[in-house]
């Protein structure tokens, strides 16, 4: 058998639905695809989230994309990381690629994210520490119920990391995450999963290679 890139992602997405997520992880779902397959990816993931509800959290390395998906996006600042901006996208419910893209507002969001991911590169941070070697400082946002929330920073952020953290997959040495009030902070992520955590992978295995 023999899929294309897009239909992998298609097949990761509908296997993630399948488990009814109340948490929908997706870590750059869509990083190794064309641009063609990337925005029509972006809007069948937009029409599931219009059909469904789920709440949402992406990371992307695409400023277009996280604008033209999330509610909010939240920037990064360069490692060890803290929340940079928190900035709400403040775009028409409905988006469309043509018609959402062409929009004032949505070149003047673009030239912010930009510009901030620009000065994260360049070293600037909310606070500082002393420690190099720490990979996240302080990592405190909340996603609401039914929300997308997209994650953007420069190479080395810990974009990656913040997903691990909150899928189970590593255990954060001091804080926490709660999950609709419950403390989920280190649990294995197959009790996660029966939580309604679910996330895809930037890189995809429907069948095994022989």
């Amino acid at each position: 058998w023999q899929l294309s890139g897009g239909m992998q992602q298609r097949v990761s997405i509908a296997r993630a639905l399948s488990f009814s997520p109340t948490l929908l992880l997706m870590d750059e779902p869509f990083g190794a695809l064309d641009e063609m397959t990337r925005e029509r990816l972006n809007m069948e993931l937009l029409g599931i989230w219009e059909a469904e509800k789920k709440t949402v959290l992406f990371v992307t390395h695409e400023i277009d994309e996280s604008i033209y998906l999330g509610e909010r996006v939240i920037i990064l600042s360069s490692s060890p990381t803290v929340v940079q901006e928190d900035i709400v996208i403040d775009l028409p419910a409905e988006r469309d690629q043509l018609e959402t893209r062409s929009l004032p507002r949505f070149t003047e969001l673009r030239h912010h994210v930009y510009e901030q991911i620009q000065l994260a590169k360049k070293g600037h941070r909310v606070s500082y520490v002393d420690i190099n070697l720490q990979a996240i400082e302080r990592l405190d946002f909340h996603v609401a119920q039914g929300e997308i929330l997209g994650i953007i920073g420069p190479n080395g952020a810990g974009k990656t990391t913040a997903i691990n953290l909150i899928s189970g997959v590593m255990r954060p040495d001091v804080g926490s995450i709660t999950l609709a009030g419950e403390d989920v902070t280190g649990m294995r992520p197959d009790r996660l999963v029966r939580r309604g955590v679910v996330r895809t992978f930037q890189a995809t295995t429907i069948y095994q290679e022989r």
